[in-house]
């Protein structure tokens, strides 16, 4: 897509976040994924755009299943998302995360109120449509907080075929995502959710985030009615998750 914008892949970009005020091991994993998804034959590049976002996700939404309002509006420097290009310069793959700062308020009650899914006028909920949480766990994520739960990947690029160095493309993402959204924003939070099916299929793991939920029930006309797992790491939890990835490499 010609509309992509190449001037920052990601292997530059960290260059620029990775602080030296931030954990020094969560910059290094973030550059351990990028190169473990370029051996895949992915490029990744950082976009601003959500327009783009926006039209690259209708252009799937037969194969995604929807699209997520949380990224209809994102203010400047609040977000960000991943197009990842295979050898021929096509889309691949899609990622994107967006902060919240959440003083006074949780993530038990964005969701809930749903609010998080229609913050902007215009973005109103319709008759019937709510979240319910299995637990309270939600109430106590608050501050600095990062939704990092939004990925496509193309169908060609899923499976076992999908698989780098024993690790999952999916999975990959997943914890580059929230690498990303750390060394950006220093965040205490990032959290996603995957439905009752993933999980139980073992998709959570992969993502590596250190905590879950059950119990989330959702009717949400992007989505439709089911239930879900709330996933979620405090900033520990992202800086533990990464110095046992480094711990864990071969040396």
């Amino acid at each position: 897509m010609s509309d992509i914008d190449r001037r920052f892949p990601v292997e530059a970009w960290l260059q620029v976040w990775c602080r030296h005020d931030v954990a020094p091991e969560v910059g290094r994993c973030a550059v351990a994924l990028e190169e473990q998804a370029r051996r895949a034959g992915l490029r990744l590049f950082v976009q601003s755009d959500f327009a783009l976002y926006n039209t690259v996700m209708r252009a799937n939404k037969d194969r995604r299943g929807y699209l997520n309002p949380i990224f209809d509006e994102v203010p400047a420097g609040c977000g960000y998302w991943i197009a990842g290009l295979d050898g021929n310069e096509a889309i691949a793959t899609v990622q994107a995360f967006r902060l919240y700062r959440w003083h006074g308020t949780n993530l038990l009650r964005e969701l809930t109120s749903l609010h998080l899914h229609y913050p902007h006028q215009g973005l109103e909920a319709g008759p019937g449509e709510s979240i319910e949480m299995g637990g309270l766990v939600a109430e106590t994520i608050t501050g600095k907080v990062a939704f990092t739960g939004g990925i496509w990947i193309r169908q060609d690029m899923t499976g076992p075929r999908a698989e780098i160095e024993g690790a999952k493309l999916s999975g990959i993402l997943a914890r580059l995502n929230r690498y990303l959204a750390y060394c950006r924003w220093d965040i205490d939070f990032a959290f996603s959710s995957v439905t009752n099916a993933l999980y139980e299929k073992g998709v959570a793991e992969s993502y590596g985030h250190a905590n879950a939920e059950p119990g989330m029930k959702f009717a949400l006309r992007f989505l439709g009615e089911g239930g879900a797992v709330l996933l979620w790491s405090s900033r520990q939890d992202v800086i533990s998750n990464a110095t046992h990835q480094i711990d864990a490499s071969p040396p």
